[in-house]
């Protein structure tokens, strides 16, 4: 995103990212963990919130450090939280106060199938120690914190036809989406270039990665999905 130059570049693979992505991991297993062996609801429900607050506080405060930084405009074409780990802050903020089964099962298959990749290879200019290397693991180990919380912390599931649901709203999303990048002559959700840093799902030209990522992602969401359905085959 264009708010800042970096004063150093991202590296993939490096220490400060595969750091950043083993606290995400230890960091949800904890949680989870924690809800499972101390079995008390007003723990569960402490640490759902405590989550929440967690990764909406770290959005509104990004929103401050980029208004901070470049016009409004830019900031309405780059910074709104329409990509799918945005709105996921979101998605997850309510699922950690709400339980709506819904928004977990489209928060279970975004965070994932979407946000663990996004993770993985982010679409990242800043390097560690910058402020945005923080933000961006903060924000996408939150939301994917929230999804194992809600799934392993607070015993929720995929249900029936979930992948489905999901996957249709999100559809929805991406078609709306793709209006407002009309108007704001934006890039939300890669619906007009490809992202940057190293997704292997951006080998085709405009538009033709749109039809991988769309096919891919289904099937990511199945084999999601699988695990659940095979134990739910089999009464656990």
């Amino acid at each position: 995103m264009p708010v800042a130059s970096a004063a150093r570049s991202f590296q993939f693979m490096h220490t400060p990212h595969v750091a950043a992505m083993l606290v995400i991991a230890a960091a949800a297993a904890v949680l989870c963990v924690a809800a499972r062996k101390l079995r008390r609801p007003a723990v569960t429900r402490a640490i759902a919130r405590a989550l929440a607050i967690a990764v909406v506080l770290n959005e509104v405060i990004y929103w401050a450090w980029a208004l901070s930084r470049v016009s409004g405009r830019e900031f309405l074409q780059h910074n709104l939280p329409l990509h799918i780990c945005g709105a996921g802050v979101f998605l997850a903020a309510v699922v950690m106060f709400t339980r709506n089964q819904f928004l977990y099962e489209v928060l279970y298959f975004w965070a994932l199938a979407g946000t663990v990749q996004a993770a993985v290879t982010p679409d990242l200019a800043a390097a560690f120690p910058e402020y945005r290397f923080f933000q961006y693991f903060i924000a996408h180990g939150g939301v994917i914190a929230c999804a194992a919380f809600a799934t392993w912390g607070m015993g929720m599931r995929p249900g029936k036809g979930s992948v489905w649901r999901a996957y249709f709203f999100t559809v929805a999303c991406t078609a709306a989406v793709g209006a407002i990048d009309w108007l704001l002559d934006a890039n939300y959700m890669f619906l007009c270039e490809p992202a940057g840093g190293a997704s292997p799902f951006f080998f085709l030209p405009w538009p033709w990665y749109i039809a991988v990522i769309a096919a891919v992602g289904l099937g990511v969401m199945w084999l999601l999905y699988l695990p659940v359905a095979i134990a739910r085959r089999q009464g656990r």
